[in-house]
């Protein structure tokens, strides 16, 4: 809510200086009309929020900047007095709005009354369905305004605004029409509005450019015949295996290989020993 209530004060003052300047003054149209037709034009630059503690109530403050293009809210202005039906719709947005935001009002007193945990959930769902419904109001009157100027850009942000407003409230009864006009735009419908804006006039174009033409195939494209290089070779005589070669026949047997004759066996030595004189004895020493 305190979103909503910065942007609805950053369009206040938007209109306060579209009423100054001269083309949209020639207009001669209403400040609720500028503020209803430049809705969807205004663009948000800069958003802060802050929650604080003022005298024992907690206050959310937003801070924002925004910009609007003042050839965009003359196109705007030109483009729904041209348009009733989109007029009108809008108009009815802006009335439903502010019965919402009076509801949601009440919501909020009641709210603070509610003794029991029964009522206390049942007011909560009202009011945040109310807050669903304010806001997808909002953004359906951001995308119907957003009509006047009608480029690919915008074409595309209109789409992601009623997209956000079908998540918040499927039911919305003004979703259909819009959507309808979504799909009604097309790029002839977007050149009186870029030969305005440049300032030249409107020159429509064909219906088929003569650049469009496909080219005649090109002698290029043509396959080349078969290259000659590409003909298998005859087999080479070089190819043809040799005949055996006579020194990879096995050799014979070596006469080095054949086995030595047997040796008779040694005969055993004897030896003499001299015979001892004295007797022996072994002793030990002290």
């Amino acid at each position: 809510m305190a979103i909503d209530d910065a942007k609805r004060q950053a369009l206040e003052q938007a209109a306060t200086y579209l009423e100054s300047v001269t083309e949209v003054r020639d207009l001669d149209v209403t400040r609720d009309e500028i503020r209803s037709y430049t809705a969807g034009i205004v663009t948000v630059l800069n958003q802060q929020t802050s929650t604080r503690l003022e005298d024992g109530v907690i206050v959310v403050h937003v801070d924002l900047t925004a910009q609007v293009d003042e050839h965009e809210v003359i196109q705007a202005i030109a483009a729904f007095r041209e348009n009733e039906s989109a007029r009108q719709e809008l108009v009815s947005l802006r009335m439903e709005t502010d019965q919402l935001r009076q509801q949601l009002g009440a919501a909020n007193q009641a709210l603070a009354a509610a003794n029991t945990a029964e009522q206390v959930s049942a007011l909560t769902l009202q009011r945040q369905e109310l807050l669903n419904q304010m806001q997808a109001d909002s953004l359906v009157a951001e995308a119907l305004a957003g009509y006047a100027y009608v480029t690919p850009a915008r074409v595309k942000q209109i789409n992601e605004l009623l997209s956000q407003a079908r998540k918040l409230h499927p039911s919305n009864p003004h979703l259909p029409s819009v959507s309808g006009r979504v799909d009604a735009l097309s790029p002839s419908a977007q050149l009186p509005a870029q030969a305005n804006q440049i300032g030249g006039p409107f020159i429509p174009l064909s219906a088929q450019s003569p650049l469009a033409t496909p080219l005649p195939p090109s002698p290029l494209g043509t396959p080349l015949p078969p290259s000659p290089v590409a003909i298998p070779l005859a087999p080479s005589p070089l190819a043809t295996p040799l005949p055996p070669s006579p020194l990879a026949a096995p050799p014979g047997p070596s006469p080095l290989a054949a086995p030595l004759l047997h040796s008779s066996p040694p005969v055993p030595r004897t030896s003499m020993s001299p015979p001892h004189s004295g007797d022996g004895h072994t002793g030990s020493g002290h």
